[in-house]
């Protein structure tokens, strides 16, 4: 008897792991999708040429065209990328800027909506989701928005990055 009820306890806990897996992925891939939206429509607004907007990692599962811009959902639905174009015109620093940063202002902006007008739970989670989003793009550990902004800052460029010019202080 106590066999059958450890394998009972043993299913209701993986249900219930799957069940909270599932949650987390179809909470963070909208959050990554909004981020990538906010690079996506900087880019549009200042001139920058994209590639295309990625989000995940490993082989292509799905690709669609919205405004002649490829969407690209990947296999595994960790992180993302707006790419931009690698022809020969060089952006300001401020254009660039402008691109990373909008990501970050596009998740603050929806955990706010959330937080201030969804009354559940679902959607105090999501605005907490985004909100994480915020601080970790915040966070200048290499390779995040942030830390991208502040080497162009510096006068750096950085790698990847050479389709910027070096900060001009005018």
């Amino acid at each position: 008897m106590s066999k059958i009820l450890l394998q009972t306890k043993e299913f209701l806990n993986n249900i219930l792991l799957s069940s909270i897996r599932l949650l987390l992925l179809a909470l963070f891939v909208p959050s990554i999708f909004v981020h990538e939206l906010g690079h996506l429509a900087a880019a549009f607004l200042v001139g920058i040429h994209i590639e295309s907007l990625d989000i995940g990692e490993g082989e292509i599962k799905y690709d669609f065209f919205l405004r002649s811009v490829p969407f690209r959902l990947h296999k595994i639905p960790i992180g993302g990328g707006v790419l931009v174009k690698s022809d020969e015109k060089k952006y300001a620093s401020w254009q660039v800027i402008f691109l990373l940063i909008a990501g970050l202002l596009m998740n603050l902006l929806i955990s706010l909506i959330c937080f201030l007008m969804i009354k559940n739970p679902v959607g105090w989670i999501y605005g907490g989701i985004n909100l994480c989003f915020v601080i970790f793009s915040l966070c200048p550990i290499s390779g995040s928005d942030s830390y991208i902004c502040y080497q162009i800052l510096r006068g750096k460029v950085p790698e990847g990055m050479e389709q910027c010019d070096k900060v001009d202080n005018d």
